[in-house]
């Protein structure tokens, strides 16, 4: 029997996760368990404290684990614990956001500069928009600041006061303010700086026909380049920020290439990099819907297991995406 575990339902309980593995991998009836968490591109940082002590218990009992992740850097976090497989599904969120996204507008009367939403407000985020203050840019851009699980971060030039855009009071990450078409450029602080990592925001953003920039970790618009998509380096940003390892450095450059902009006519700057917008929506359908791009061992659980699982789970919503491609 196949047992199925979905972390997010433990949110950061480690005694809760922890104990329900261990009840599933000491079931008698378990032959398998599958960890589904490719929302997320690491598994929680109690699992790998316990992983040692659930490989020994798995391989006492017989059973395998599949931690199912999202890495497009495709690291192996379970290497040295041979009852543990790592499934990696690189493009999940890519699924997980056309399945769910919900776009009411479309990108016109382009009347400031930027836009940038902001749930959590990690570290690089605080820096990010203290930078902005700092260049005098915040009253360019449309921002949502919600300073959810603010972590400590002294501000010099920004008041780090909540901002809250039109659909903040029911904020999903697939809805969307109105001004959030109505700013040009898209500034993204992805999920994480420390490898790189496409979620919701970085494949709405595509979904949405917006030019963006990523706050994300170095070399993550090289490899959306690598994956096929399209950079805006002809009208919009020189992209040597992007090798840059130093996290401070690379937030002033970020910057600077939305600085740059301020006296544009943002309007007809959409109209230039339109061509690479079309593209890169186009070729994300693409990804989409090409059947390669969907883990092998996902078709061969998706007729039963996975099927009644997503409907437990609230994964229904992922069903409509995939079944087309793989039936």
């Amino acid at each position: 029997m196949i047992e199925f575990i979905f972390p997010w339902k433990h949110l950061d309980n480690e005694t809760s996760l922890i104990a329900a593995v261990k009840e599933a991998v000491t079931n008698t009836s378990t032959t398998k368990v599958i960890i589904f968490n490719p929302e997320e591109h690491e598994p929680p940082w109690y699992f790998q404290r316990h992983r040692h002590i659930i490989n020994r218990l798995c391989k006492k009992h017989k059973v395998t684990i599949e931690y199912w992740l999202q890495n497009i850097a495709e690291e192996d976090f379970f290497e040295d614990c041979a009852s543990i497989n790592h499934i990696n599904w690189p493009l999940f969120c890519a699924y997980y956001t056309a399945a769910q996204i919900n776009i009411t507008e479309t990108v016109t009367d382009i009347d400031r500069l930027f836009v940038c939403l902001n749930h959590r407000a990690h570290k690089e985020r605080c820096e990010l928009m203290d930078q902005l203050e700092n260049f005098n840019l915040v009253k360019n851009g449309y921002i949502s600041w919600l300073k959810k699980d603010a972590e400590k971060f002294t501000f010099k030039y920004f008041l780090n006061k909540k901002m809250v855009l039109d659909y903040d009071s029911h904020q999903d990450g697939f809805t969307f303010p109105v001004q959030y078409y109505n700013g040009l450029i898209n500034i993204i602080p992805e999920s994480t700086i420390k490898t790189i990592d496409f979620s919701e925001k970085t494949f709405g953003a595509i979904l949405n026909e917006k030019p963006f920039i990523i706050l994300g970790a170095p070399g993550i618009h090289k490899k959306l380049k690598d994956l096929g998509f399209k950079l805006f380096d002809e009208y919009l940003f020189d992209y040597s920020f992007d090798k840059e390892p130093d996290l401070h450095k690379r937030i002033n450059l970020i910057v600077k290439e939305i600085r740059k902009h301020r006296s544009s006519d943002y309007n007809e700057l959409y109209k230039k990099v339109l061509p690479k917008i079309k593209h890169n929506k186009t070729h994300l359908l693409k990804l989409i819907n090409n059947k390669k791009n969907i883990p092998k061992q996902f078709e061969e659980y998706y007729d039963n297991q996975f099927q009644d699982y997503f409907k437990r789970a609230d994964f229904k919503y992922i069903d409509n995406v995939t079944k087309d491609i793989i039936n």
